[in-house]
């Protein structure tokens, strides 16, 4: 009887985590769908004035084609950062230079956000980094740099390692187990766990299926 009671519980155990597991990614579906609908608007944003020169004209582009990309590019960044912001393991901090100016925290990590490898750029992308990292040093916690499209494929290795970062490893107090580069799909991994592959899924499906173009 006891045997059987065991195997009972064990089952209702293994339904309630289920349940829970779906209402869990359903809230994060609604979460994620409410900012994708905030930033519509500006990820398909149609240019203002003409800008397309003749000569452009006459290589196949079109006012949309020239700078839609762009657009979308400069706003596809901010919509992401509101996404992780959905994360348990990601707060984002407001712009205003505090927390050594970084983009986000959670209570043992600071992060920062770029939308692509290739804006990380020799000294500048080392002088702003270790002004980052020097405080996260300070104030004794983790830091990620979070990179949304990388030249590679996902990454997760030393900080150090990425785009333009090699003087990093010359920081007093650096440690390439606690600062790291993460990129592209090993974000969502850190971040939403197995649930990293539906939240890549669904914002896919919903550029794909609500796009104007």
């Amino acid at each position: 009887m006891s045997f059987n009671n065991e195997l009972m519980k064990d089952k209702y155990t293994k339904i309630i985590q289920n349940i829970y597991k779906q209402n869990k990614i359903k809230l994060l579906y609604l979460e994620i769908f409410a900012i994708y609908k905030k930033y519509y608007p500006k990820l398909f944003a149609k240019p203002k004035g003409k800008r397309l020169t003749r000569w452009e004209e006459s290589a196949g582009y079109t006012e949309t084609s020239r700078v839609g990309a762009k657009c979308f590019q400069n706003q596809f960044g901010y919509f992401i950062e509101e996404v992780f912001d959905t994360s348990d393991k990601y707060n984002n901090l407001s712009v205003n230079g505090a927390k050594g100016g970084n983009d986000g925290e959670s209570e043992n990590c600071l992060f920062e956000v770029k939308s692509r490898f290739d804006t990380m750029k020799g000294s500048q992308a080392f002088d702003e980094i270790k002004k980052k990292l020097e405080y996260a040093i300070k104030v004794n916690k983790d830091f990620k740099l979070l990179v949304l499209v990388d030249k590679d494929n996902p990454r997760m290795m030393p900080l150090h390692k990425g785009q333009g970062l090699n003087k990093i490893k010359g920081i007093e107090g650096y440690d390439e187990s606690k600062h790291l580069w993460i990129s592209s799909d090993e974000i969502f991994k850190y971040l939403f766990k197995s649930n990293s592959d539906k939240v890549i899924n669904y914002i896919s499906d919903l550029l794909k299926h609500t796009n104007p173009n």
